[in-house]
């Protein structure tokens, strides 16, 4: 008898209270990756938060809170359908709807449908709400996004000024910057992110651009070689990495990197641009003619990937190819310039239609197509009756066979213009 009574306790102790210590684990577990998701989020990192998220996801598997960082995160790195699916996910987890209304008004802002989400301003700026860095930067992203720079420029003023930790504001001016090849403005910025969160998942390879483009290749060099040798696997940064390298003269290090590499060359430009340069210094020229071609039509917009193709064609003795190759980057390297300097201005004077006009002709004869047709899309948001930009778009799609764009743009620029047009 007494025996027994010593082991009912024990019995009771395993049915019940180990069972229930182990329920607390999982909600522990899943607690630790939501805190590891958000330093993730925290480093401007959204593909390590998803990954802690989903293993926060196991652990908790009817957590709507789970799934609604799983849902912000889909949507920072632009990835609709998770998005969607987690966001309904938590919605049937009991979500306040509020919170799931909350979240789709961001990713319309940051996919540039302004007009929706604008009326709902004062809901999402509420000072009460802990995600106001989060509606900066979906707002942002979107202005940037339709080129209204200056709307997106007040809003980056404004996140900086009530987040002054925040590396991100500085982050996203540095990218619009550098997009008008204002390298100088851009490394302040970056500079400035560097100091608040070091940590910021791409942010040195970020500087070291910018640095490249002002020809500072040493110290672009430097910043590098010690993420990159911390990040061996990561084919990015080895690659930039080798170009710096490749620019400072030390191309058997180089080489000896680019060799490592687990990539497709015939598929990656940048592999290309740099095997092809060392092709080149190394005296075979045909070999390097060959890769830089490829690497000029897999990304024909890089002025540097052109300057040295035609540097490739002079030393294979192609000295005509060479010089129009070089006038026609020349021309493009001018236009770029111009383009900075009209952005500057769209900054202070938003509503200037003959420099969005400008800006998107050079960008339809010199640069990349498809920003000069979303650049004429941007007049016709402020004047949907300008007749400019439609002859434009007309014989725009006109050279690209698509006749029916054409007809309706030709027969829009036929209309009579609105009373507000400048």
């Amino acid at each position: 008898m007494s025996t027994e009574r010593t082991i009912r306790p024990w019995v009771w102790f395993v049915l019940v209270a180990i069972p229930l210590a182990l329920w607390s684990v999982n909600p522990l577990r899943s607690w630790r990756h939501q805190q590891t998701a958000q330093e993730a989020f925290l480093n401007g990192d959204p593909a390590a938060a998803r990954q802690a998220l989903e293993l926060a996801r196991e652990a908790t598997p009817n957590s709507p809170r789970v799934h609604l960082l799983l849902a912000r995160a889909a949507r920072r790195l632009g990835d609709l359908e998770p998005f969607l699916d987690h966001l309904q996910k938590a919605r049937d987890l009991g979500l306040p709807p509020g919170e799931i209304e909350r979240e789709q008004w961001l990713l319309q802002a940051q996919a540039g449908n302004m007009e929706q989400v604008e009326p709902h301003l004062p809901q999402l700026l509420r000072r009460d709400a802990s995600d106001l860095n989060e509606v900066c930067a979906a707002f942002v992203a979107g202005y940037a996004h339709n080129y209204e720079f200056g709307q997106a420029f007040r809003y980056l003023d404004a996140w900086e000024k009530d987040f002054p930790a925040d590396p991100e504001p500085h982050i996203m001016r540095a990218r619009i910057r550098q997009s008008w090849h204002n390298v100088r403005e851009a490394e302040k910025e970056l500079r400035i992110a560097l100091q608040l969160r070091p940590t910021w998942r791409g942010l040195p390879e970020l500087l070291a651009q910018v640095l490249t483009e002002q020809n500072r290749f040493e110290e672009a060099a430097e910043l590098l070689a010690e993420v990159a040798q911390k990040n061996p696997h990561d084919n990015r940064l080895q690659l930039a990495w080798a170009d710096c390298l490749i620019r400072t003269g030390r191309i058997p290090e180089a080489r000896g990197l680019l060799e490592k590499l687990e990539v497709p060359e015939a598929q990656n430009s940048d592999l290309l641009f740099g095997l092809g340069r060392i092709d080149l210094w190394e005296g075979n020229a045909e070999r390097g003619l060959e890769r830089l071609s490829l690497a000029r039509n897999l990304d024909p917009q890089r002025t540097d990937v052109r300057y040295a193709y035609a540097q490739a064609l002079a030393q294979a003795g192609q000295i005509d190819e060479a010089r129009v190759e070089r006038e026609s980057v020349e021309r493009v390297t001018q236009a770029q310039a111009r383009i900075f300097e009209l952005s500057e201005e769209l900054v202070k004077t938003p509503q200037n239609l003959e420099a969005r006009l400008e800006i998107a002709r050079t960008l339809l004869e010199h640069g990349d197509v498809n920003d000069g047709v979303a650049w004429l899309e941007t007049i016709l948001r402020f004047d949907p009756r300008n007749r400019e930009a439609h002859v434009t778009l007309a014989g725009h799609y006109r050279k690209l066979g698509d006749e029916e764009r054409a007809r309706q743009h030709a027969e829009q620029a036929q209309q009579p213009p609105t009373a507000e047009t400048p």
